[in-house]
């Protein structure tokens, strides 16, 4: 007999708790924030949430002073079915600790939240498709915002960030945020991930939008289509989003060269954790429009500005991008670092840095994938998935495969034998007795 959660009943003595309604989902949230973090659970039917049904997430936390909170570490398996959230103010999870999985969900939400599935990850998010809107409120905290994850990579007491992996995850979220002149030092959006402080995002595809609107705080701001900042790995990831940005920024408060960093893929890059590049494998046809006042802004159809940091292009490698990017700045724009690997459609990019551009033609007719390959074939070992010419779109598009195809082999033309070889018999013997002057009578 399977006893349900609801009513205060007992979760089953062996397996996860099984949920089928709002009611069992509230339920089982308040038991996890009771102290069973371990709890694990699976989905058995969508689940509806009605508006403003949703006050508290699974493993809530204060973000603005609580970090070193336990979060939740059992597993979370949606089972391939949906949470419809209607507006609330909460993420599905709040912090999804070390050994957490989450894994398997749809969710659809209009949010006021930092991000709809959780707000930080040290754990394991899997399969897991997001859409709706994020419209974050101003609440004195810092302001890092993501489609599925705001944080990935928790704070820890002796460690600095415990590690999170989000993979073959999507988001089609459109996110709209609007600071006012409060200063909070600095803010982080991306389609995906706001900040990647440890761990690593991987098939990751984002499909949504990205607006904002406003004053940009006195350190900086970064936004990105997959991540704002990645002090960490983006690999295999793709972005199709736009990204909108209307910003004012006051020169006497702000001190950096470049307060607003802006890219297709991530605004800033910084790998903390290998002398590597942090953002591989990745490609982008999302637009980017950016009204900067007061100060340039560092844009670019993949990575954005350089900022404090070692990042820019240089962060990057085995990227491509057909996204166009249009800046209207008076203070002009910044200069970035380039890089050899990372390739864009010949007059799209405001700002590649001295990167490689290809033509259309070369885009169409798989040059550039062959290329993209041969970086894969030469870095085996590190995860990055085979590209391969997509026919309708003519463009490169990765595989689920980790092999590359092996390089054909030249063809072989065999040498004609010699004359002293031909033997009476075959073909050559019978061609050279009939056709010199030696030919019988």
């Amino acid at each position: 007999m399977c006893l349900s959660i609801g009513a205060g009943a007992p979760a089953r003595a062996s397996g996860p708790v099984q949920i089928s309604t709002a009611e069992e989902l509230i339920a089982f949230a308040k038991r996890v924030n009771n102290g069973e973090y371990s709890l694990d659970a699976v989905l058995t039917a969508d689940i509806q949430l009605s508006i403003y049904a949703w006050k508290e997430s699974i493993a809530a936390f204060d973000q603005k002073s609580a970090f070193y909170e336990p979060g939740y570490t059992g597993t979370f398996d949606g089972a391939g079915h949906q949470i419809q959230a209607g507006f609330s103010d909460y993420s599905i999870f709040g912090k999804i600790d070390a050994g957490g999985v989450v894994k398997n969900l749809t969710v659809d939400g209009s949010m006021y939240s930092h991000a709809i599935l959780a707000y930080c990850c040290a754990g394991a998010i899997s399969n897991c498709h997001i859409t709706g809107s994020l419209s974050p409120t101003e609440d004195n905290s810092l302001p890092l915002i993501g489609g599925i994850v705001a944080e990935l990579g928790c704070a820890t007491r002796t460690d600095g960030y415990a590690p999170g992996t989000v993979v073959n995850c999507t988001s089609e979220v459109n996110i709209r945020f609007e600071p006012s002149a409060v200063d909070y030092g600095y803010y982080n959006i991306g389609g995906i991930v706001g900040c990647i402080h440890k761990g690593t995002v991987d098939r990751c595809f984002f499909s949504g939008s990205i607006e904002l609107q406003g004053a940009v705080p006195s350190c900086s701001a970064s936004v990105g289509g997959i991540a704002g900042t990645a002090f960490a790995d983006v690999i295999n990831c793709g972005n199709t989003g736009s990204i909108t940005a209307d910003v004012f920024i006051d020169r006497n408060v702000h001190t950096w060269e470049v307060p607003v960093e802006i890219g297709g893929i991530v605004g800033n890059t910084c790998n903390l954790y290998a002398a590597t590049p942090c953002v591989v494998n990745c490609w982008s046809a999302g637009a980017i429009q950016v009204t900067s006042a007061g100060a340039p802004a560092g844009c670019s159809a993949i990575g954005g500005g350089r900022g404090g940091y070692s990042g820019g292009l240089s962060d990057m490698a085995n990227c491509w991008s057909t996204g166009t990017v249009t800046v209207t700045s008076p203070s002009g724009h910044s200069n970035q670092r380039g890089s050899d690997t990372c390739y864009f459609l010949e007059g799209t990019n405001y700002n590649s840095g001295g990167s490689p551009t290809f033509t259309e033609e070369e885009f169409r007719n798989g040059i550039l994938t062959n290329k993209l390959n041969d970086y894969v074939r030469s870095h085996p070992g590190q995860g990055l998935l085979v590209w391969k010419q997509h026919p309708a779109w003519e463009r490169p598009e990765l595989t689920d495969s980790f092999t590359p195809e092996p390089e054909p082999e030249p063809p072989v033309t065999p040498e004609a034998p010699q004359f002293s070889d031909v033997k009476e018999g075959d073909f050559y013997y019978d061609a050279v007795q009939w056709s010199g002057p030696w030919r019988r009578g």
